[in-house]
């Protein structure tokens, strides 16, 4: 089945705009959504938390890709 934003932002705790904010580097996760991210997206939480731009949107791409 797949899973869409708002399901994993909902099962993490946070908003779908959160999201889309650490998806584009203009936020960093705080260590404990980090650690609830990682755990329904499989997204390590140095990602979330120390991630570029660049490496959360290939690791969200890739998450994608495993939901298919």
């Amino acid at each position: 089945m797949r899973t869409n934003m708002t399901q994993i932002a909902n099962k993490a705790g946070v908003t779908r705009r959160y999201i889309d904010y650490l998806l584009s580097a203009e936020s960093d996760a705080s260590p404990r959504v980090a650690v609830r991210l990682e755990k329904v997206t499989g997204i390590s939480r140095q990602v979330w938390t120390f991630g570029t731009k660049r490496q959360r949107q290939d690791a969200w791409k890739r998450f994608k890709m495993s939901q298919q």
